[in-house]
């Protein structure tokens, strides 16, 4: 227990110090003056605030005693901390894709889609983490498979009326 405390909490201090070091550029820097503009100043304060209210949530449930909640609130803090090695690798491969792209435009091909791959992410991890097999109260799935010849909107189901062109 003392272990993991320990290590908990060199954890929360880095972060805590990390997104105080991000705080202060984002205080200091006009969003016109950030490196590719106000767009990714916005991105950058919503990825501090992601990591900072997280890290903050998983505190609260390991210290409220719910070790589950606990591990899920760090797995999304994890991943808004991984937000910058990602967007390293974007700044290597999207400009050999469409070659030409400014930095300002692979910033935005960045901020289209880096937060759904951190609440995914997270997700994905969340629920490869939970190995109940049944869950009081609930039965069924929240994704159920209907083969596709039964689907509602497949041809072949009969429920589909041909669209009449006026």
């Amino acid at each position: 227990m003392v272990r993991r405390t320990a290590h908990g909490t060199a954890i929360a201090v880095t972060v805590y110090a990390s997104m105080a070091g991000a705080g202060l550029y984002l205080a200091r820097t006009n969003p016109e003056d950030t490196f590719s503009g106000a767009a990714f100043w916005i991105v950058l304060a919503t990825i501090l605030a992601g990591t900072v209210s997280s890290v903050t949530c998983g505190i609260l449930a390991s210290v409220g005693g719910f070790p589950d909640l606990h591990q899920r609130w760090m797995l999304l803090c994890y991943g808004f901390l991984l937000t910058a090695p990602l967007l390293r690798l974007e700044w290597g491969g999207p400009p050999l894709l469409p070659p030409g792209l400014s930095m300002a435009e692979i910033n935005q091909v960045a901020i289209a889609h880096l937060g759904s791959v951190v609440a995914f992410g997270a997700l994905v991890a969340s629920r490869a983490r939970d190995r109940r097999t049944t869950v009081d109260g609930m039965s069924g799935t929240w994704a159920p498979l209907v083969p596709l010849d039964q689907h509602p909107l497949h041809p072949a189901s009969g429920r589909l009326r041909p669209s009449v062109a006026a």
